[in-house]
């Protein structure tokens, strides 16, 4: 219940060697209490605030990573510092608490979203296949996973593509040791298994959906949309939409794609994304002015500065993952 930026600061202003003696103390309890359940070491596992220690190291190694890359440029520093290093030892430790799996389960959820939104997509999957070694049937975390290797697989790396851009590409694909089309494959089949143990994850089927678009296989890809049509709302509905929108443009089904584009402004008006492609769509139509009239509408709307959910829909939002830990870190006991 103390004081979360002084923590903060404290932790960020440890020594290597105060770091070390704090890991090693929280190891020492864990190597006692994990033999017992009501004994007196597990108790005092039990009451050691390894999880609020393994959440402030976290943040300091997000502000420091955050201050570090402000001004860089190239691909993104996904080296891990000092208090990266603790968490990972911490967590060793935390997983012989009670309560320490779930903890763990969603640790490893939110660390992966995070990682994907500074563009460390190898390090996101990593994260994602180590949480799945707690909790092996924990739908978001095969949900987690695939988003990651979806991102790896998502770009082509070209003539045209900035040199900046082509070294985040290549170091993430070579850190993951994949090619683009295995991750598409390897993505389709995380979002299917988390289907499978959670057949109402509307995320699983849009994301499934859009795969399946990209693997030509329109059908599937059609059902999987609809699904996520009939389950979802707000911006997972705007998605679907959209994307469902852009398997009928691909096979020349205007007035179709016209439809859905539309629909896909109903839950999020004036959205560039949708606005853009429901304008080219009508133009493509012959309807040049009804498709000026879409673009003056949105930009119009544009003036409110809401941020369009596909933007971040293969990097995410750095300011979720940050709600994420923020909540986390809440639901701690005091």
């Amino acid at each position: 219940g103390g004081d979360r930026q002084a923590a903060t600061e404290a932790f960020g202003s440890a020594s290597e060697c105060d770091i070390a003696e704090a890991v090693k103390t929280a190891q020492a309890l864990a190597n006692e209490g994990r033999r017992c359940v009501a004994c007196e070491a597990r108790k005092r596992l039990d009451a050691l605030p390894i999880r609020a220690a393994i959440l402030l190291h976290a943040e300091v190694e997000r502000t420091e990573r955050a201050r570090a890359t402000a001004s860089a440029v190239g691909p993104p520093d996904c080296v891990t510092g000092r208090h990266a290093a603790a968490v990972e030892k911490l967590l060793k430790s935390v997983v012989h608490q009670t309560g320490g799996t779930a903890f763990l389960i969603e640790f490893h959820t939110i660390q992966s979203l995070y990682q994907r939104s500074v563009l460390c997509f190898a390090e996101a999957r990593e994260w994602a296949d180590a949480g799945l070694k707690f909790g092996p049937k924990e739908p978001l975390l095969y949900l987690t996973a695939g988003m990651a290797e979806e991102s790896l697989g998502a770009f082509r790396v070209g003539a045209d593509t900035p040199a900046s851009d082509q070294g985040i590409l290549i170091q993430n694909r070579r850190n993951a040791g994949l090619d683009r089309a295995d991750m598409v494959s390897r993505a389709v089949e995380r979002y299917s298994k988390a289907l499978t143990l959670n057949p109402v994850l509307v995320e699983a089927h849009l994301r499934l959906g859009r795969l399946r678009h990209g693997q030509g296989k329109a059908d599937e890809a059609r059902r999987s949309l609809r699904e996520a049509i009939a389950l979802g709302s707000g911006r997972f509905l705007y998605l679907a939409h959209l994307f469902l929108g852009q398997s009928f443009e691909t096979e020349g089904d205007l007035e179709a794609a016209v439809q859905e584009y539309r629909r896909a402004l109903v839950p999020e008006p004036g959205m560039q994304t949708a606005s853009v492609a429901l304008a080219n769509a009508l133009v493509r139509q012959g309807k040049r002015a009804q498709g000026r009239e879409v673009l003056e509408r949105a930009l119009a709307d544009s003036a409110d500065r809401r941020f369009d959910a596909y933007w971040f829909y293969l990097v995410g939002n750095p300011v979720v993952g940050e709600a994420l830990f923020a909540r986390l870190l809440q639901g701690l006991p005091r």
